[in-house]
């Protein structure tokens, strides 16, 4: 019997490195939108970046930005809820890198996410992660 044990940490979906413009809305309704930055993307979640703090685990959030899928730059607003969060310090100061879930995304929603990932990983295979 084998004294030692090794595996891996196997995700939910495969991820691929992007940098994409993102506009993210938290709690309360109806305040000010968000900059950010998505730095990687899966068919269930990402993760991004921010100079602002938007909440801790389990908070809601709105997301919108666009995918580029052959050339059509596609517009999407996805729910979402915070799954982790992160703080570092760079030479600008504090950032937060957050992991966040999608929530019940539509079937076609579903579909464009996986697209971007399938066709990312095709034309630059180096931005799986």
């Amino acid at each position: 019997f084998p004294e030692i044990i090794q595996g891996s940490v196997i995700r939910k979906a495969t991820r691929v490195r992007t940098a994409l413009p993102v506009s993210i809305s938290a709690e309360p309704p109806g305040a000010d939108a968000i900059p950010g930055t998505i730095l990687n993307i899966s068919a269930s979640g990402l993760q991004l970046r921010t100079r602002a703090t938007l909440g801790e685990r389990d908070t809601p959030v709105r997301l919108q930005f666009e995918l580029a899928l052959h050339g059509v730059d596609t517009p999407l607003a996805l729910d979402a809820s915070i799954r982790n969060v992160r703080e570092e310090v760079d030479e600008e100061g504090f950032h937060y890198q957050y992991g966040v879930d999608f929530h019940e995304l539509q079937p076609k929603d579903h579909m464009l996410v996986k697209a971007f990932v399938y066709q990312t990983m095709i034309e630059h295979p180096r931005q799986l992660i």
